[in-house]
């Protein structure tokens, strides 16, 4: 989810994880051929590395077809709170 800076919901977004964790959680190989980013099982999506799928979170309900929007097919850079309340950024390098 996205916030706006008074803390509102401001959208929600899938992100695409470049490393994905092998069958041992380990993270250090990182996807780098020409199908990432795409939508599973849909020979037609649009491919990204971020993209807002819903504004609020009561759009998500059983049976809804979603649409890809703000999609974003470059790398991108993350700033997220950790648990504790660090603000850490969170990058991929190429």
């Amino acid at each position: 989810m996205r916030f706006t800076k008074s803390g509102a919901a401001n959208g929600l977004y899938l992100i695409y994880d470049f490393y994905p964790p092998d069958d041992l959680g380990n993270r250090d190989e990182r996807i780098d051929t020409d199908c990432w980013g795409c939508l599973p099982d849909d020979p037609d999506s649009q491919q990204f590395s971020m993209a807002r799928f819903a504004d609020t979170i009561t759009e998500l309900r059983p049976g809804r077809s979603f649409q890809l929007m703000e999609v974003v097919d470059h790398l991108v850079e993350l700033v997220v709170q950790t648990s504790d309340g660090a603000i850490i950024r969170v990058t991929v390098a190429e």
